[in-house]
């Protein structure tokens, strides 16, 4: 489930559900939004002794709030439930036999806090905020930083944006055991310009470098040895080098011929020192259906090769394994829709919601599909 989730919330709004500049009117200045998530993974290939069904159950609290001229307060609450599969007993042919604990059913929190600064007469503004994660046997904790600079020409913005994390984790491993604590520390980094070209277009760019240090296995994944016919035989721990550099570059291209109407098209480009290649490209386009109702579509296609570390049916122990899908091979096709309306206006307040739903279809046998629906209060 490494990387399952952070493509779950991503693909309840992802690039495609941002609203773009000429469709946004000039906003109040404070917001609360409030989220419910729904998601269900079904696991119908892979690794058999490993199944990757889940069931996602989350809300999402935010508040933006102004606190005087220059300063905007933030605050974010993320709690949710993770339902995993009973773990069932193994074949016999496998020596270490018995059942696995697996990842057991798990409650998660993430929080964050921050404040947008935006000293007068500068175009810059600048956004320190805190973070923090809970969960069973595991606690992160970090800061970000993030500066945006506004251009008076051809509406063009600069932002470089820092995120910091420091990961404590408590070893309970598949097998039951406990094997002590350990860390994880991660740095990110992030610099995009946008711009416009020309009266009806819009493009943007960015580049991410990330680093990642320390344990960066999952003590919740073992790996299934096989004899020569195919057999599982015996089930070995998951391990991974403890320090991983990552590059990703996005782009985006925007056309909107109306206010209101747009299509745009999203692609991006990830790869990492574990040999991990991950290419996506997303056509999009939102539709404005008047009296306040507006709807977004998009289409992600993703194609991903394995890191060198994933094997599928290994044999023997290597220094480095894992068959964690989400580092194997696979192509992706992962539609969405979100309907955007109104839900009435007061003095001083307006009210929307939105429902999204989305899915996604693997090469691999994982499929997925959820939905997002959201309220939101401004003033």
């Amino acid at each position: 489930m490494r990387g399952t989730l952070p493509v779950v919330l991503a693909l309840a709004g992802g690039l495609a559900a941002q609203q773009t500049a000429d469709e946004v009117e000039a906003e109040p200045e404070n917001s609360f939004h409030f989220d419910i998530y729904r998601f269900s993974q079904d696991d119908n290939g892979g690794q058999e002794l490993r199944r990757e069904d889940f069931e996602y159950y989350a809300l999402r609290g935010g508040l933006t709030m102004k606190l005087d001229d220059e300063r905007t307060l933030r605050l974010l609450a993320h709690p949710a439930f993770i339902e995993n599969p009973t773990p069932g007993p193994l074949p016999s042919t496998v020596i270490n036999g018995g059942s696995t604990s697996a990842s057991g059913d798990l409650a998660t929190l993430d929080s964050l806090l921050a404040v947008d600064i935006a000293p007068e007469g500068s175009r810059w503004t600048y956004s320190p905020a805190l973070f923090y994660h809970h969960q069973i046997d595991y606690i992160g904790a970090g800061f970000d930083f993030g500066a945006t600079r506004d251009f008076a020409r051809n509406g063009a913005q600069f932002a470089f944006n820092y995120a910091f994390r420091h990961d404590f984790l408590e070893l309970n491993y598949w097998d039951r055991s406990y094997r002590g604590s350990d860390i994880r520390v991660s740095n990110n980094f992030m610099l995009s310009w946008a711009q416009d070209i020309g009266p009806d277009w819009r493009g943007s760019f960015s580049a991410q470098y990330s680093r990642q240090d320390g344990f960066l296995s999952d003590q919740h994944n073992f790996v299934t040895l096989e004899d020569g016919a195919g057999t599982p035989v015996l089930l070995v721990d998951e391990v991974l080098p403890n320090h991983r550099d990552r590059v990703q570059l996005n782009s985006r291209i925007k056309y909107s011929p109306a206010v209101g109407y747009s299509l745009g098209l999203n692609g991006s480009h990830y790869t990492d020192n574990w040999e991990l290649e991950h290419w996506a490209v997303e056509p999009n386009a939102h539709v404005s259906l008047g009296a306040g109702f507006r709807l977004t579509a998009w289409w992600r296609h993703v194609e991903q090769t394995a890191t060198e570390y994933f094997a599928e049916q290994p044999v023997a122990v290597s220094r480095f394994q894992t068959q964690d899908s989400d580092l194997g091979n696979f192509r992706m096709e992962a539609p969405g829709l979100t309907l955007a309306f109104p839900l009435g206006d007061g003095d001083g307040y307006r009210r929307e919601g939105s429902f999204t739903l989305y899915g996604f279809d693997r090469s691999d046998g994982i499929e997925g599909l959820g939905a997002k629906l959201q309220f939101v209060w401004r003033w």
